[in-house]
């Protein structure tokens, strides 16, 4: 006779993404799970770019640039704030 026992295998948890962004729009998933990769696009108005991301200490960022920020999901909710400007001439 073979006995097979099982164990419940919990529910991955999820950690929230706020957005904050002072003008202009930023797209991206409203949660994820630790360590996923987390892509965020600015949708700016004409004539401006991201100047500035502003970002909790526990986000490493893989790119970080005008448009589009990646980064794996750390085990917290986070708040992810874009400050737009004129694009430099």
């Amino acid at each position: 006779t073979i006995k097979a026992e099982y164990e419940k295998i919990p529910p991955v948890p999820t950690y929230t993404i706020k957005y904050n962004p002072d003008d202009g729009s930023l797209s991206g998933p409203d949660s994820a799970t630790f360590d996923e990769e987390v892509t965020i696009k600015a949708n700016t108005v004409a004539g401006e770019v991201v100047k500035q991301w502003i970002i909790p200490d526990s986000v490493k960022p893989s790119t970080d640039d005008e448009a589009v920020l990646t980064f794996k999901m750390p085990a917290e909710n986070i708040t992810i704030t874009a400050v737009f400007g004129p694009k430099d001439p």
